[in-house]
């Protein structure tokens, strides 16, 4: 009733509205629509968010995405669906979030940068929360410096959070001058700058998963090739997770932790780890360094360009790696190693 009031209201009145006061009518239209559909769905929910002065925020939310999939579907004759992702590539979990488990899926796995990556996986630490301390930052130090003191290049280095970056960041001072951090609220000016500034004098870059760095800024200069990854990018807990997961659970069961929480933070690492890969061919190392995407299967849900070349090991030895991407020449550098003065 109260909808179909709103609507004879916006008829009838139109002409004596400005444009913002219709536009505002039509929101608030919309709104009850989707308050109305939302009514029937136990999988639904609603966030209230406190902002600066008045400005505060009502969301209708759907929890469940196969419902909005079908939604579509209900609406409109589909034959057949074609989704694409270049963070994404676990297809029986894609399957079941979206519903679509009777469904007859093709799979094509192509990438069109041919990227040619060697992914070393240090499992010798853990990020956790409660691992925390002096002694993890001064190891974490340690091991990106082992990474960028054989060449002094250009290299690039994700953390979770501030805090993480910031407690290893002074360790790693004592071993180079070298380092430029990102900053909460950079413009993208200064973030470009700060590009520059790390290609033309091969400073280690640290940053944080989610920020410009790791989604917006392109590294398309050859001479950055290595990227580190520290931790695991887990969604921060907040009541609207715990809601979704609690709303997930009572449907879908025990594997939404895997929807929820382990695909979000993979895609995070491959969307940072892709950075070094910009143009076609591209040769790169990328390094994970948390024992968890080992014990907890993350890296089943990575592309194949990302885990076709694993090798497991601590990023303290791994210059034996970094020099398969390089001649001999620059390998002879190190002591010990000897490819035969070929190009590997």
């Amino acid at each position: 009733r109260l909808l179909d009031l709103f609507k004879y209201s916006l008829n009838d009145f139109y002409e004596y509205l400005s444009f913002k006061e219709a536009l505002s009518l039509i929101r608030l239209i919309s709104f009850i629509r989707r308050l109305e559909e939302s009514w029937s769905s136990n999988t639904a929910y609603i966030m209230y968010e406190v902002g600066e002065g008045s400005n505060h925020r009502i969301t209708i939310k759907e929890a469940d995405a196969s419902k909005l999939l079908n939604k579509i579907r209900n609406n409109v004759r589909i034959n057949s669906i074609i989704f694409s992702s270049a963070t994404f590539f676990s297809i029986p979990s894609f399957k079941e979030e979206l519903g679509l488990e009777k469904a007859n899926v093709f799979q094509i796995q192509y990438d069109p940068l041919k990227r040619m990556c060697i992914t070393l996986l240090d499992v010798t630490i853990s990020t956790r929360h409660v691992e925390r301390s002096e002694q993890l930052y001064r190891i974490i130090a340690e091991k990106i410096w082992a990474i960028y003191r054989p060449y002094g290049y250009p290299l690039l280095v994700f953390f979770t959070s501030y805090s993480m970056l910031r407690n290893t960041e002074k360790y790693l001072l004592s071993y180079t001058d070298k380092v430029i951090s990102e900053s909460p609220k950079m413009t993208y000016d200064a973030m470009s700058k700060m590009v520059h500034d790390v290609i033309e004098n091969n400073k280690v870059l640290l940053a944080v998963f989610g920020g410009r760095f790791s989604e917006g800024i392109d590294f398309s200069h050859e001479k950055i090739n290595k990227v580190v990854i520290v931790g695991i990018p887990f969604p921060p807990p907040s009541k609207e997770l715990k809601i979704r997961i609690r709303i997930m659970k009572r449907v879908k069961g025990g594997k939404v932790f895997v929807s929820e929480v382990m695909i979000p933070a993979t895609a995070k690492v491959v969307q940072a780890a892709g950075r070094i890969f910009r143009k076609t061919g591209q040769r790169g190392v990328v390094y994970l360094i948390d024992e968890r995407f080992f014990k907890m299967g993350l890296i089943a849900y990575m592309p194949e360009w990302l885990k076709s070349n694993l090798v497991i090991g601590d990023a303290r030895s791994s210059p034996i790696i970094i020099c398969l991407l390089y001649t001999s020449d620059a390998a002879d550098e190190l002591d010990g190693v000897d490819l035969g003065g070929r190009r590997i």
